[in-house]
C-alpha cells in the first residue's frame, strides 16, 4: 500500500522527512515531475519496450560504442550498466537517492532546470530493511534472481558521487516496485503542491541543491547560470 502526504511548504517537507529520522539508512527517495508516474525503469515502460532488441542486448550495442568515451575502461558490468544509466540509456535500473532534498530537486525542476512546471509533483520514498544485492555474488547484473532488489553502485563518476546514488535493478524489467513491493517494506508519495512547486526550487538552491552542485562539469554550470537568471531575477522583482 502507498501513504500519501502532502507538501506545500519547506516545513511541511521537513517535518516529513524528520519522522523518518529514526530509521534514516533505511529509506531511499526518488523525485518525479508527475505523481502518477509508476516506478518502473525507463527499458520496461511501455512506450519503450521493443519486439526485436532485449535490454542487454541494447546494453552490449552501448558498450561497444562507449569504450571510445571512457576516461577509465572497465569490463565490470554493474559499474558499466551504471555508467550507461547516468548517461541516458535506457536500462533496468531506477535511480534513488539517500538524501531527500536531492530526491525533491529532481521532482520539481525540469530537465534542463529552467522554469518549474505549475503542476503536482512527487518523492517517492521506500523504505526497505531488505540487503543490497551483492555484485561479487552476482557478477552479472543480467542474471540475477527475478524480482526488485537494491543496489549501491560504486562512486565511478562525479554524478553518483554528488547525487547521493542507489539504484534499484528489476527482473523482469518492466516490474513496478508499487506491485512488487518484497515482505516489510513500505512507500510514501510525498505530493508537492503546484503552487509551491516553483518556490521550492529556489528553496532548495540556497541550501545548496542545484544543478551546479549536482551536475559537477560545463553542463551543470551553463544550466544553473540559465535557470538563476530566469527564477532569482523575477523573484527580486517579485520581492520589489
Amino acid at each position: 500500500m502507498v501513504t500519501e502526504k502532502h507538501v506545500k511548504s519547506f516545513s511541511d517537507f521537513h517535518d516529513i522527512i524528520t519522522e523518518h529520522n529514526k530509521n534514516w539508512y533505511n529509506w531511499y527517495y526518488r523525485g518525479e515531475s508527475d505523481p502518477n508516474h509508476m516506478l518502473v525503469p525507463k527499458v520496461g515502460r511501455p512506450h519503450f519496450v521493443a519486439k526485436h532488441i532485449t535490454d542487454h542486448q541494447l546494453f552490449e550495442t552501448w558498450c561497444r560504442h562507449a569504450i571510445a568515451y571512457l576516461t577509465a575502461p572497465t569490463e565490470d558490468k554493474w559499474d558499466l550498466l551504471a555508467i550507461a544509466q547516468h548517461h541516458g540509456l535506457a536500462t533496468r535500473l531506477l535511480d534513488w537517492t539517500c538524501n531527500p532534498m536531492i530526491a525533491a530537486f529532481f521532482a520539481v525542476t525540469l530537465p534542463d532546470n529552467s522554469r518549474a512546471e505549475t503542476t503536482e509533483s512527487a518523492i517517492f520514498a521506500h523504505y526497505s530493511t531488505h540487503p543490497f544485492i551483492d555484485p561479487q555474488t552476482h557478477p552479472d547484473p543480467f542474471t540475477i534472481p527475478e524480482g526488485i532488489f537494491r543496489v549501491s553502485p560504486r562512486s565511478i563518476a562525479p554524478r553518483i558521487m554528488r547525487q547521493g546514488g542507489i539504484f534499484t535493478i528489476h527482473n523482469s524489467p518492466s516490474a513496478c516496485l508499487e506491485k512488487n513491493m518484497p515482505q516489510g517494506d513500505r512507500l510514501e508519495k510525498i505530493i508537492i503542491n503546484r503552487q509551491y512547486r516553483k518556490q521550492f526550487t529556489i528553496e532548495l538552491s540556497h541550501y545548496g541543491v542545484n544543478k551546479l552542485s549536482l551536475f559537477p562539469d560545463l553542463d551543470g554550470l551553463s544550466r544553473h547560470v540559465n535557470w538563476s537568471y530566469l527564477n532569482l531575477q523575477e523573484q527580486d522583482k517579485e520581492a520589489e
